[in-house]
Protein backbone atom coordinates (compact mmCIF):
# COMPACT_ATOMS: atom_id res chain seq x y z
CA UNK A 1 0.00 0.00 0.00
CA UNK A 2 2.96 2.43 0.88
CA UNK A 3 4.61 1.84 -2.70
CA UNK A 4 1.21 2.73 -4.36
CA UNK A 5 0.64 6.04 -2.58
CA UNK A 6 4.31 6.79 -2.51
CA UNK A 7 3.93 6.34 -6.70
CA UNK A 8 0.23 8.19 -6.35
CA UNK A 9 1.88 10.80 -4.71
CA UNK A 10 4.85 11.32 -6.79
CA UNK A 11 2.84 11.23 -10.06
CA UNK A 12 0.33 13.56 -8.89
CA UNK A 13 2.91 16.32 -8.09
CA UNK A 14 4.54 15.40 -11.39
CA UNK A 15 1.72 16.24 -13.64
CA UNK A 16 1.10 19.56 -11.45
CA UNK A 17 2.85 21.68 -14.81
CA UNK A 18 0.81 20.29 -17.10
CA UNK A 19 -2.40 20.45 -15.48
CA UNK A 20 -1.65 24.28 -15.05
CA UNK A 21 -0.94 24.44 -18.70
CA UNK A 22 -4.13 22.74 -19.24
CA UNK A 23 -2.86 19.52 -20.74
CA UNK A 24 -5.36 17.52 -19.39
CA UNK A 25 -4.85 14.44 -21.44
CA UNK A 26 -0.95 14.75 -21.60
CA UNK A 27 -1.24 14.83 -17.90
CA UNK A 28 -3.57 11.86 -17.55
CA UNK A 29 -1.71 9.52 -19.70
CA UNK A 30 1.77 10.70 -17.68
CA UNK A 31 0.22 9.95 -14.37
CA UNK A 32 -1.60 6.50 -15.07
CA UNK A 33 1.40 5.60 -16.92
CA UNK A 34 3.91 6.52 -14.19
CA UNK A 35 1.96 5.68 -11.50
CA UNK A 36 2.23 1.67 -12.38
CA UNK A 37 6.01 2.55 -13.42
CA UNK A 38 6.85 4.07 -9.75
CA UNK A 39 4.67 1.29 -8.16
CA UNK A 40 7.00 -1.36 -9.36
CA UNK A 41 9.85 0.33 -8.55
CA UNK A 42 9.01 1.63 -4.94
CA UNK A 43 7.16 -1.86 -4.16
CA UNK A 44 11.09 -3.39 -5.57
CA UNK A 45 13.33 -0.96 -4.01
CA UNK A 46 11.35 0.10 -0.85
CA UNK A 47 13.10 3.40 -0.93
CA UNK A 48 13.50 5.07 2.47
CA UNK A 49 12.36 9.01 3.58
CA UNK A 50 15.03 9.64 5.65
CA UNK A 51 17.03 11.40 3.35
CA UNK A 52 16.71 15.75 2.72
CA UNK A 53 14.13 15.76 0.05
CA UNK A 54 12.47 12.73 0.45
CA UNK A 55 15.21 11.16 -0.72
CA UNK A 56 14.70 9.00 -3.46
CA UNK A 57 11.36 10.49 -4.29
CA UNK A 58 12.78 13.82 -5.67
CA UNK A 59 14.45 12.41 -8.43
CA UNK A 60 11.12 10.98 -9.82
CA UNK A 61 9.68 14.39 -9.50
CA UNK A 62 12.29 15.62 -11.56
CA UNK A 63 12.12 13.07 -14.31
CA UNK A 64 7.71 13.19 -14.44
CA UNK A 65 8.71 17.15 -14.93
CA UNK A 66 10.89 16.44 -17.26
CA UNK A 67 8.28 14.15 -19.34
CA UNK A 68 5.70 16.78 -18.98
CA UNK A 69 8.20 19.24 -20.59
CA UNK A 70 9.06 17.27 -23.57
CA UNK A 71 4.87 16.59 -23.55
CA UNK A 72 4.01 20.21 -23.44
CA UNK A 73 7.06 20.95 -25.80
CA UNK A 74 5.79 18.43 -28.58
CA UNK A 75 1.75 19.60 -28.47
CA UNK A 76 0.48 22.10 -30.50
CA UNK A 77 0.33 25.74 -29.34
CA UNK A 78 -3.17 26.85 -28.92
CA UNK A 79 -3.16 28.34 -32.43
CA UNK A 80 -2.34 24.47 -33.29
CA UNK A 81 0.84 25.79 -34.38
CA UNK A 82 4.30 23.42 -33.87
CA UNK A 83 6.15 25.58 -30.93
CA UNK A 84 9.93 26.68 -31.60
CA UNK A 85 10.96 26.49 -27.96
CA UNK A 86 10.33 25.07 -24.36
CA UNK A 87 7.33 26.83 -22.08
CA UNK A 88 7.82 27.82 -18.68
CA UNK A 89 7.14 24.56 -17.46
CA UNK A 90 10.64 23.92 -17.99
CA UNK A 91 12.02 25.68 -15.25
CA UNK A 92 10.21 23.01 -12.80
CA UNK A 93 12.85 20.13 -13.77
CA UNK A 94 15.62 23.00 -13.62
CA UNK A 95 14.53 24.61 -10.41
CA UNK A 96 14.30 20.98 -9.09
CA UNK A 97 17.47 19.59 -10.30
CA UNK A 98 19.12 23.24 -9.04
CA UNK A 99 17.57 22.54 -5.55
CA UNK A 100 18.84 18.54 -5.57
CA UNK A 101 22.33 20.02 -6.36
CA UNK A 102 22.55 23.05 -3.34
CA UNK A 103 21.43 20.33 -0.89
CA UNK A 104 24.10 18.13 -1.66
CA UNK A 105 26.49 20.51 -1.81
CA UNK A 106 25.54 21.99 1.43
CA UNK A 107 27.15 19.03 3.06
CA UNK A 108 30.18 19.09 1.22
CA UNK A 109 33.40 19.08 3.13
CA UNK A 110 34.83 22.76 2.42
CA UNK A 111 31.48 24.04 5.16
CA UNK A 112 31.21 20.95 7.17
CA UNK A 113 34.94 19.61 7.66
CA UNK A 114 34.78 20.06 11.55
CA UNK A 115 31.24 18.03 11.63
CA UNK A 116 32.98 14.99 9.55
CA UNK A 117 36.01 15.22 11.45
CA UNK A 118 33.33 14.92 14.59
CA UNK A 119 31.62 11.98 13.17
CA UNK A 120 34.14 9.26 15.43
CA UNK A 121 33.45 11.20 18.36
CA UNK A 122 35.99 11.56 21.08
CA UNK A 123 39.05 9.20 20.24
CA UNK A 124 40.74 8.03 22.86
CA UNK A 125 44.48 8.39 22.41
CA UNK A 126 46.74 5.00 24.16
CA UNK A 127 50.01 3.26 24.05
CA UNK A 128 49.64 0.01 22.64
CA UNK A 129 52.37 -1.95 24.71
CA UNK A 130 52.10 0.20 27.77
CA UNK A 131 48.49 -0.30 28.16
CA UNK A 132 45.98 -3.51 28.81
CA UNK A 133 45.60 -5.89 26.15
CA UNK A 134 43.87 -4.23 23.45
CA UNK A 135 42.77 -7.87 21.91
CA UNK A 136 42.40 -11.07 23.48
CA UNK A 137 44.73 -13.79 23.03
CA UNK A 138 42.57 -16.67 25.04
CA UNK A 139 39.95 -16.28 21.70
CA UNK A 140 42.11 -15.67 18.60
CA UNK A 141 39.79 -15.71 15.70
CA UNK A 142 41.38 -18.53 13.92
CA UNK A 143 38.92 -19.22 11.31
CA UNK A 144 38.55 -16.42 9.00
CA UNK A 145 35.25 -15.22 7.05
CA UNK A 146 36.18 -17.14 3.64
CA UNK A 147 37.00 -20.29 5.72
CA UNK A 148 33.64 -20.23 7.45
CA UNK A 149 32.05 -19.56 3.98
CA UNK A 150 33.80 -23.10 2.94
CA UNK A 151 32.66 -24.97 5.45
CA UNK A 152 29.14 -23.63 5.71
CA UNK A 153 28.85 -24.76 2.59
CA UNK A 154 30.52 -27.36 3.25
CA UNK A 155 28.35 -28.82 6.07
CA UNK A 156 25.49 -28.12 3.68
CA UNK A 157 26.17 -29.91 0.61
CA UNK A 158 26.36 -33.22 3.60
CA UNK A 159 22.94 -32.44 4.65
CA UNK A 160 19.84 -34.23 3.31
CA UNK A 161 19.42 -33.56 -0.34
CA UNK A 162 16.43 -31.29 0.20
CA UNK A 163 17.69 -28.79 2.74
CA UNK A 164 21.17 -28.84 0.24
CA UNK A 165 19.17 -28.13 -3.41
CA UNK A 166 16.48 -26.03 -1.57
CA UNK A 167 18.39 -23.74 0.81
CA UNK A 168 21.49 -22.32 0.09
CA UNK A 169 24.08 -20.80 3.46
CA UNK A 170 23.72 -16.72 3.02
CA UNK A 171 26.89 -15.71 3.34
CA UNK A 172 26.84 -11.81 3.28
CA UNK A 173 25.06 -11.94 6.19
CA UNK A 174 26.92 -14.12 8.53
CA UNK A 175 27.98 -12.44 11.32
CA UNK A 176 30.81 -12.77 13.79
CA UNK A 177 29.35 -13.02 17.39
CA UNK A 178 30.72 -14.08 20.95
CA UNK A 179 28.29 -16.60 22.47
CA UNK A 180 28.59 -17.89 25.85
CA UNK A 181 32.38 -16.96 25.90
CA UNK A 182 33.26 -18.40 22.53
CA UNK A 183 33.72 -16.74 19.22
CA UNK A 184 30.95 -17.86 16.17
CA UNK A 185 29.82 -17.19 13.22
CA UNK A 186 26.29 -17.50 12.45
CA UNK A 187 25.24 -17.61 8.98
CA UNK A 188 21.43 -17.81 8.20
CA UNK A 189 20.12 -20.30 5.44
CA UNK A 190 17.71 -18.81 2.61
CA UNK A 191 15.78 -19.82 -0.08
CA UNK A 192 17.61 -21.07 -3.83
CA UNK A 193 15.10 -18.63 -5.69
CA UNK A 194 11.07 -18.15 -5.84
CA UNK A 195 10.33 -21.59 -6.91
CA UNK A 196 11.43 -22.67 -3.46
CA UNK A 197 9.83 -19.99 -1.82
CA UNK A 198 6.56 -21.09 -3.29
CA UNK A 199 6.50 -24.34 -2.21
CA UNK A 200 8.30 -24.59 0.66
CA UNK A 201 7.34 -21.10 2.32
CA UNK A 202 9.91 -21.49 5.58
CA UNK A 203 13.65 -21.48 6.45
CA UNK A 204 14.53 -24.88 8.19
CA UNK A 205 17.40 -22.98 10.43
CA UNK A 206 20.96 -21.83 9.87
CA UNK A 207 24.34 -22.40 10.76
CA UNK A 208 27.23 -22.44 13.05
CA UNK A 209 30.82 -22.32 12.81
CA UNK A 210 32.93 -22.06 15.36
CA UNK A 211 35.62 -19.29 14.67
CA UNK A 212 38.33 -20.32 17.35
CA UNK A 213 38.55 -24.19 16.33
CA UNK A 214 39.12 -24.57 12.64
CA UNK A 215 38.81 -28.49 13.39
CA UNK A 216 35.47 -28.24 15.06
CA UNK A 217 32.56 -29.75 13.19
CA UNK A 218 30.09 -27.17 12.12
CA UNK A 219 26.59 -27.20 13.74
CA UNK A 220 23.71 -27.16 11.66
CA UNK A 221 20.93 -26.16 13.40
CA UNK A 222 18.18 -27.21 12.23
CA UNK A 223 13.68 -27.50 13.61
CA UNK A 224 13.24 -24.16 12.71
CA UNK A 225 10.22 -21.76 10.70
CA UNK A 226 11.31 -18.97 9.61
CA UNK A 227 9.32 -16.66 7.50
CA UNK A 228 11.02 -13.26 7.50
CA UNK A 229 14.29 -13.63 5.19
CA UNK A 230 15.90 -11.63 3.02
CA UNK A 231 15.52 -14.12 -0.26
CA UNK A 232 12.16 -14.00 0.78
CA UNK A 233 9.21 -12.44 -1.56
CA UNK A 234 6.37 -9.77 -1.46
CA UNK A 235 5.17 -9.21 2.40
CA UNK A 236 7.63 -11.80 3.84
CA UNK A 237 10.65 -10.17 2.87
CA UNK A 238 12.56 -8.96 5.32
CA UNK A 239 13.36 -5.38 3.92
CA UNK A 240 9.77 -5.24 3.35
CA UNK A 241 8.52 -5.98 6.49
CA UNK A 242 10.43 -3.67 7.78
CA UNK A 243 9.59 -0.44 5.45
CA UNK A 244 6.06 -1.35 5.86
CA UNK A 245 5.74 -1.56 9.80
CA UNK A 246 7.26 1.73 11.11
CA UNK A 247 10.50 2.19 9.15
CA UNK A 248 9.08 4.10 6.14
CA UNK A 249 11.04 7.22 7.22
CA UNK A 250 14.21 5.44 9.02
CA UNK A 251 17.29 4.45 6.76
CA UNK A 252 17.79 0.87 7.01
CA UNK A 253 21.04 -1.65 6.70
CA UNK A 254 23.60 -4.07 7.71
CA UNK A 255 21.19 -7.08 8.12
CA UNK A 256 23.01 -9.22 10.45
CA UNK A 257 21.77 -12.55 11.95
CA UNK A 258 22.56 -13.48 15.47
CA UNK A 259 21.96 -16.03 18.57
CA UNK A 260 21.35 -14.71 21.81
CA UNK A 261 22.76 -16.22 24.75
CA UNK A 262 19.74 -18.47 25.00
CA UNK A 263 20.57 -19.71 21.66
CA UNK A 264 17.59 -18.19 19.92
CA UNK A 265 18.34 -16.86 16.36
CA UNK A 266 17.24 -12.62 15.67
CA UNK A 267 17.97 -10.24 12.65
CA UNK A 268 19.41 -7.35 13.57
CA UNK A 269 19.11 -4.42 11.53
CA UNK A 270 20.93 -1.14 11.83
CA UNK A 271 18.58 1.96 11.80
CA UNK A 272 20.06 5.76 10.84
CA UNK A 273 19.67 8.65 9.63
CA UNK A 274 21.78 11.23 7.91
CA UNK A 275 23.45 13.78 9.98
CA UNK A 276 25.35 15.94 7.07
CA UNK A 277 22.62 16.99 4.39
CA UNK A 278 23.15 13.02 2.61
CA UNK A 279 25.70 11.93 4.56
CA UNK A 280 27.50 11.45 8.18
CA UNK A 281 25.45 8.40 8.96
CA UNK A 282 24.72 8.04 12.46
CA UNK A 283 22.53 4.83 14.25
CA UNK A 284 19.46 5.72 15.96
CA UNK A 285 19.61 1.89 17.19
CA UNK A 286 18.60 -1.29 15.88
CA UNK A 287 15.60 -2.87 14.79
CA UNK A 288 15.80 -6.73 16.52
CA UNK A 289 13.24 -8.95 13.90
CA UNK A 290 11.84 -12.23 14.54
CA UNK A 291 12.16 -14.66 11.96
CA UNK A 292 9.43 -16.88 12.50
CA UNK A 293 6.60 -14.40 13.47
CA UNK A 294 8.02 -11.20 12.19
CA UNK A 295 7.83 -9.26 15.73
CA UNK A 296 10.01 -6.39 15.78
CA UNK A 297 11.27 -4.35 18.78
CA UNK A 298 13.62 -1.47 18.27
CA UNK A 299 16.70 -0.52 20.81
CA UNK A 300 17.68 3.15 20.77
CA UNK A 301 21.40 3.40 20.61
CA UNK A 302 22.26 3.65 24.02
CA UNK A 303 20.05 0.47 25.12
CA UNK A 304 21.24 -1.88 23.01
CA UNK A 305 21.57 -5.46 24.56
CA UNK A 306 25.14 -6.95 25.31
CA UNK A 307 24.31 -10.10 23.30
CA UNK A 308 24.45 -8.08 19.43
CA UNK A 309 27.60 -7.89 18.42
CA UNK A 310 27.22 -5.47 15.87
CA UNK A 311 25.12 -2.78 15.84
CA UNK A 312 27.20 -0.13 13.96
CA UNK A 313 27.62 -1.08 10.29
CA UNK A 314 31.44 -1.48 8.91
CA UNK A 315 30.97 1.01 6.55
CA UNK A 316 29.74 3.70 8.73
CA UNK A 317 32.99 3.13 10.76
CA UNK A 318 35.63 3.25 7.49
CA UNK A 319 33.92 6.68 6.69
CA UNK A 320 34.37 7.68 10.58
CA UNK A 321 38.20 6.83 10.33
CA UNK A 322 38.36 8.24 6.78
CA UNK A 323 37.05 12.07 7.70
CA UNK A 324 38.60 11.98 11.11
CA UNK A 325 42.14 11.44 9.13
CA UNK A 326 41.39 13.73 6.77
CA UNK A 327 40.33 16.42 8.57
CA UNK A 328 42.22 17.34 11.19
CA UNK A 329 43.01 20.52 10.30
CA UNK A 330 40.19 21.31 7.72
CA UNK A 331 39.14 21.30 4.94
CA UNK A 332 41.84 23.89 2.97
CA UNK A 333 44.24 21.66 4.86
CA UNK A 334 43.27 18.11 3.74
CA UNK A 335 44.19 19.04 -0.23
CA UNK A 336 46.76 21.89 0.29
CA UNK A 337 48.90 21.98 3.01
CA UNK A 338 48.36 18.42 4.34
CA UNK A 339 49.49 18.32 7.52
CA UNK A 340 49.07 15.73 10.35
CA UNK A 341 46.64 13.92 7.63
CA UNK A 342 46.10 9.84 7.95
CA UNK A 343 44.32 7.41 6.68
CA UNK A 344 43.06 3.47 6.97
CA UNK A 345 45.54 1.49 5.91
CA UNK A 346 45.41 0.45 2.03
CA UNK A 347 43.88 -2.51 3.04
CA UNK A 348 41.08 -1.38 5.49
CA UNK A 349 39.82 1.20 3.15
CA UNK A 350 38.27 -2.06 1.89
CA UNK A 351 35.59 -2.54 4.56
CA UNK A 352 34.95 -5.94 4.07
CA UNK A 353 38.44 -6.56 5.63
CA UNK A 354 37.78 -4.08 8.47
CA UNK A 355 37.77 -7.43 11.05
CA UNK A 356 35.71 -7.29 14.40
CA UNK A 357 38.26 -8.33 17.27
CA UNK A 358 37.54 -9.30 21.04
CA UNK A 359 39.21 -7.48 23.61
CA UNK A 360 40.25 -8.54 27.03
CA UNK A 361 36.95 -7.14 28.29
CA UNK A 362 35.25 -9.67 26.01
CA UNK A 363 33.82 -6.44 23.62
CA UNK A 364 33.83 -6.32 20.46
CA UNK A 365 35.76 -4.06 18.32
CA UNK A 366 36.24 -2.70 14.34
CA UNK A 367 39.79 -3.00 13.96
CA UNK A 368 42.15 -1.46 11.45
CA UNK A 369 45.66 -0.27 10.95
CA UNK A 370 46.41 3.59 10.24
CA UNK A 371 48.94 4.87 8.14
CA UNK A 372 50.14 8.04 6.59
CA UNK A 373 47.99 9.74 3.77
CA UNK A 374 51.54 10.45 1.79
CA UNK A 375 51.38 7.84 -0.82
CA UNK A 376 55.45 7.53 -0.04
CA UNK A 377 55.18 6.71 3.27
CA UNK A 378 53.06 3.64 4.01
CA UNK A 379 54.49 2.78 7.64
CA UNK A 380 51.99 1.89 9.92
CA UNK A 381 51.36 4.65 13.01
CA UNK A 382 48.89 3.23 14.94
CA UNK A 383 45.68 0.92 14.71
CA UNK A 384 42.25 1.93 15.94
CA UNK A 385 39.98 -0.04 17.85
CA UNK A 386 35.89 0.99 18.01
CA UNK A 387 33.68 -0.28 19.59
CA UNK A 388 31.01 -1.94 17.56
CA UNK A 389 28.21 -0.71 19.49
CA UNK A 390 28.77 2.22 21.48
CA UNK A 391 31.34 3.43 18.62
CA UNK A 392 33.50 4.66 21.05
CA UNK A 393 36.87 5.25 19.47
CA UNK A 394 40.63 3.71 20.74
CA UNK A 395 43.85 4.71 18.98
CA UNK A 396 46.90 2.83 20.16
CA UNK A 397 50.09 4.17 19.09
CA UNK A 398 52.36 1.74 17.44
CA UNK A 399 54.84 1.52 14.32
CA UNK A 400 55.84 -1.17 12.27
CA UNK A 401 53.95 -2.95 9.10
CA UNK A 402 50.44 -2.68 7.65
CA UNK A 403 48.24 -5.80 7.30
CA UNK A 404 49.16 -5.49 3.48
CA UNK A 405 52.85 -5.66 4.66
CA UNK A 406 51.98 -8.57 6.67
CA UNK A 407 50.74 -10.54 4.09
CA UNK A 408 53.18 -10.40 1.89
CA UNK A 409 55.64 -11.39 3.78
CA UNK A 410 53.02 -14.57 4.64
CA UNK A 411 52.36 -15.37 1.22
CA UNK A 412 55.89 -14.84 -0.02
CA UNK A 413 57.06 -17.19 2.54
CA UNK A 414 54.36 -19.66 1.47
CA UNK A 415 54.43 -18.95 -2.72
CA UNK A 416 55.57 -22.63 -3.64
CA UNK A 417 52.74 -24.02 -1.82
CA UNK A 418 50.16 -22.04 -3.58
CA UNK A 419 49.21 -21.34 -0.14
CA UNK A 420 47.94 -17.81 1.04
CA UNK A 421 47.84 -15.69 4.39
CA UNK A 422 44.35 -14.00 5.20
CA UNK A 423 43.13 -11.19 7.15
CA UNK A 424 46.07 -10.25 9.86
CA UNK A 425 44.72 -9.28 13.23
CA UNK A 426 47.49 -7.58 15.73
CA UNK A 427 47.86 -8.78 19.47
CA UNK A 428 50.11 -7.84 22.10
CA UNK A 429 52.18 -11.00 23.23
CA UNK A 430 54.78 -11.36 25.20
CA UNK A 431 55.05 -6.98 25.35
CA UNK A 432 55.64 -7.70 21.77
CA UNK A 433 53.43 -6.49 18.43
CA UNK A 434 52.65 -9.25 16.82
CA UNK A 435 50.17 -9.81 13.83
CA UNK A 436 48.35 -13.14 13.17
CA UNK A 437 47.52 -14.37 10.16
CA UNK A 438 45.34 -17.79 9.72
CA UNK A 439 46.72 -19.58 6.34
CA UNK A 440 44.48 -21.30 3.75
CA UNK A 441 45.03 -23.53 0.64
CA UNK A 442 44.05 -22.90 -2.99
CA UNK A 443 40.14 -24.51 -2.07
CA UNK A 444 40.09 -22.08 0.98
CA UNK A 445 41.33 -25.05 3.22
CA UNK A 446 42.75 -24.29 6.79
CA UNK A 447 46.72 -25.14 6.75
CA UNK A 448 47.58 -23.57 10.13
CA UNK A 449 48.86 -20.38 11.52
CA UNK A 450 51.39 -17.76 10.56
CA UNK A 451 52.47 -14.75 12.94
CA UNK A 452 54.41 -12.51 11.81
CA UNK A 453 56.26 -9.27 14.46
CA UNK A 454 55.19 -6.26 13.64
CA UNK A 455 58.81 -4.46 14.22
CA UNK A 456 61.75 -6.88 13.10
CA UNK A 457 58.80 -8.26 9.94
CA UNK A 458 60.16 -11.76 10.81
CA UNK A 459 58.02 -14.48 10.08
CA UNK A 460 57.03 -17.32 12.49
CA UNK A 461 55.83 -20.49 10.54
CA UNK A 462 55.12 -24.43 11.24
CA UNK A 463 54.62 -26.21 8.52
CA UNK A 464 54.68 -29.75 10.04
CA UNK A 465 52.12 -27.68 13.34
CA UNK A 466 49.60 -26.19 12.26
CA UNK A 467 49.90 -23.83 15.68
CA UNK A 468 53.64 -24.52 15.61
CA UNK A 469 54.26 -21.00 15.44
CA UNK A 470 53.29 -19.91 18.87
CA UNK A 471 56.38 -22.49 20.11
CA UNK A 472 59.04 -20.92 17.85
CA UNK A 473 57.44 -17.83 18.80
CA UNK A 474 58.16 -18.34 22.38
CA UNK A 475 61.75 -19.96 21.83
CA UNK A 476 62.73 -16.81 19.73
CA UNK A 477 61.56 -14.62 22.88
CA UNK A 478 63.99 -16.88 25.10
CA UNK A 479 61.10 -18.14 26.95
CA UNK A 480 62.09 -21.58 29.16
CA UNK A 481 58.56 -22.42 29.43
CA UNK A 482 56.78 -23.02 25.88
CA UNK A 483 53.59 -22.97 27.83
CA UNK A 484 53.58 -19.50 29.23
CA UNK A 485 50.96 -17.84 28.86
CA UNK A 486 50.13 -15.30 25.90
CA UNK A 487 49.22 -13.09 28.34
CA UNK A 488 51.14 -12.32 32.17
CA UNK A 489 47.84 -10.32 32.72
CA UNK A 490 46.30 -13.57 34.36
CA UNK A 491 45.73 -13.99 38.47
CA UNK A 492 48.68 -16.49 40.18
CA UNK A 493 46.27 -19.14 41.59
CA UNK A 494 47.24 -22.32 44.25
CA UNK A 495 45.78 -25.67 44.02
CA UNK A 496 46.22 -29.07 45.74
CA UNK A 497 44.71 -31.93 43.96
CA UNK A 498 45.14 -35.70 42.41
CA UNK A 499 46.81 -35.76 39.01
CA UNK A 500 44.70 -37.59 36.64
CA UNK A 501 47.23 -37.91 33.42
CA UNK A 502 50.76 -36.97 32.82
CA UNK A 503 51.77 -36.27 28.88
CA UNK A 504 55.02 -34.95 28.27
CA UNK A 505 56.17 -32.85 24.93
CA UNK A 506 59.76 -31.79 24.20
CA UNK A 507 60.95 -30.51 27.71
CA UNK A 508 57.03 -29.58 28.80
CA UNK A 509 54.92 -31.66 30.92
CA UNK A 510 51.17 -31.04 30.88
CA UNK A 511 49.18 -32.33 34.16
CA UNK A 512 45.55 -33.22 34.09
CA UNK A 513 44.85 -32.37 38.08
CA UNK A 514 40.81 -33.32 39.34
CA UNK A 515 38.70 -30.86 39.56
CA UNK A 516 41.02 -28.40 37.46
CA UNK A 517 39.10 -27.97 34.20
CA UNK A 518 42.06 -26.62 32.32
CA UNK A 519 46.01 -28.63 31.26
CA UNK A 520 48.60 -27.54 33.83
CA UNK A 521 51.97 -27.09 31.86
CA UNK A 522 55.68 -26.57 33.26
CA UNK A 523 59.25 -27.56 32.49
CA UNK A 524 62.18 -28.96 34.64
CA UNK A 525 63.22 -25.75 35.84
CA UNK A 526 59.93 -24.92 37.92
CA UNK A 527 60.40 -28.30 39.53
CA UNK A 528 62.44 -31.13 38.68
CA UNK A 529 59.64 -33.48 40.50
CA UNK A 530 57.57 -32.59 36.87
CA UNK A 531 59.50 -35.10 35.95
CA UNK A 532 59.03 -37.92 38.20
CA UNK A 533 54.93 -36.96 38.52
CA UNK A 534 52.52 -40.07 37.80
CA UNK A 535 49.00 -40.47 38.15
CA UNK A 536 47.56 -40.53 41.37
CA UNK A 537 50.50 -38.48 43.11
CA UNK A 538 48.86 -35.36 45.03
CA UNK A 539 50.24 -32.18 44.19
CA UNK A 540 50.27 -28.40 44.71
CA UNK A 541 51.47 -25.43 43.47
CA UNK A 542 50.50 -22.18 41.54
CA UNK A 543 49.19 -21.43 38.02
CA UNK A 544 48.22 -18.44 36.39
CA UNK A 545 44.65 -18.23 35.27
CA UNK A 546 45.38 -16.51 31.73
CA UNK A 547 42.02 -17.75 30.46
CA UNK A 548 43.53 -19.56 28.01
CA UNK A 549 43.18 -24.13 27.77
CA UNK A 550 46.60 -24.63 29.19
CA UNK A 551 47.62 -22.52 32.52
CA UNK A 552 51.26 -22.24 32.88
CA UNK A 553 52.52 -23.26 36.07
CA UNK A 554 54.45 -21.04 38.49
CA UNK A 555 55.50 -22.75 41.12
CA UNK A 556 54.94 -26.49 41.57
CA UNK A 557 55.55 -29.52 44.67
CA UNK A 558 54.69 -32.91 44.57
CA UNK A 559 53.67 -34.02 47.97
CA UNK A 560 53.72 -38.03 46.60
CA UNK A 561 57.99 -37.72 45.80
CA UNK A 562 60.45 -36.36 48.62
CA UNK A 563 63.72 -35.16 46.86
CA UNK A 564 66.20 -34.36 49.82
CA UNK A 565 68.40 -31.03 49.12
CA UNK A 566 72.46 -31.96 48.51
CA UNK A 567 74.51 -30.47 51.04
CA UNK A 568 75.29 -27.30 48.98
CA UNK A 569 71.80 -26.71 48.52
CA UNK A 570 71.47 -26.85 52.10
CA UNK A 571 74.96 -24.51 52.63
CA UNK A 572 72.86 -21.90 50.22
CA UNK A 573 69.86 -22.03 51.88
CA UNK A 574 68.28 -24.06 49.07
CA UNK A 575 66.20 -26.58 50.19
CA UNK A 576 62.45 -28.15 48.61
CA UNK A 577 61.09 -24.99 48.82
CA UNK A 578 57.83 -23.29 50.95
CA UNK A 579 54.82 -26.01 50.89
CA UNK A 580 52.18 -23.58 48.95
CA UNK A 581 48.99 -25.81 50.36
CA UNK A 582 49.65 -27.76 53.79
Amino acid sequence: MYALLLAILVSAIGIAPLVIRKKFLGAGILFATTTLFWWFIFYKACPSLVWPLWGFLAFPVVINWIIGAVIDFVSPDEYGLERERPTWIAFFPVVGIVIIIVVALSGWGAFRSGEYRELIGQVEKRDFKKDMQPSDPAHIRFVPPELAAFMADKQLGEAEASIGSQFKVAKEYMTLQRIKGDLWYVAPLDYNGFSVWTSVGKVPGYVKINAEDPFRKVELVLGQSYVYTPGAYFSENLERHLWTNGYLKLGLTDYTFEEDENGKAWWVVSVFEPTISYWGKKIVGVAVVDPADGEITFHAKDKIPDWIDRAIPREFVVDYMKMWGKFPHGWLNSWWGKNELVDVTPYGKNEDYVEIVYGSDGEPYFFTGITSASKEDSALVSVMYIHTRTGKATEYKISGMTEEAVLQVVNNELAYKGWKGTAPMLFNFYDQAIWVSTVLGASNTFKGVALVDATTQKIYWDEANPFGCFVKLRAELGLEQINAPLSEKGERTQFLGIVERVAKDGANYYLLVKDIPHALAGTAGISLELVFTQPGDAVTGEYIDSGEDVYSLAAFDNLSVVLEPSAKQLKAGVGRGVELLE
